[in-house]
């Protein structure tokens, strides 16, 4: 299965990647993003069927949601394609 990242996926891992780089010592953003996307990864692969997203935004637009400690992966699925639309932390949607 092909797996995609949106721009804005791509560019929430990035700050993601940063801020947990700046509160901990020298390389903990990249172990920390290496962890976290293989658990993004292992959703692709495990051929569960998911939900639509709560968050009715998020929903309209046909996407599933999985999440991940504090954060919210937006994705679509189908037989040959994962894309991961977005990533948000929880507390922030509505």
């Amino acid at each position: 299965m092909n797996i995609e990242y949106s721009k804005a996926a791509i560019r929430q891992l990035a700050k993601l990647g940063d801020y947990v780089e700046s509160l901990n010592t020298e390389n903990a953003g990249e172990r920390f993003l290496k962890k976290f996307i293989e658990e993004i990864e292992s959703y692709a692969v495990s051929h569960a069927q998911f939900a639509l997203c709560n968050n009715m935004a998020l929903k309209k637009r046909g996407w599933s949601c999985a999440n991940i400690d504090k954060w919210v992966i937006a994705f679509s699925l189908d037989a040959k394609r994962f894309s991961v639309k977005l990533i948000v932390l929880g507390s922030a949607l509505k």
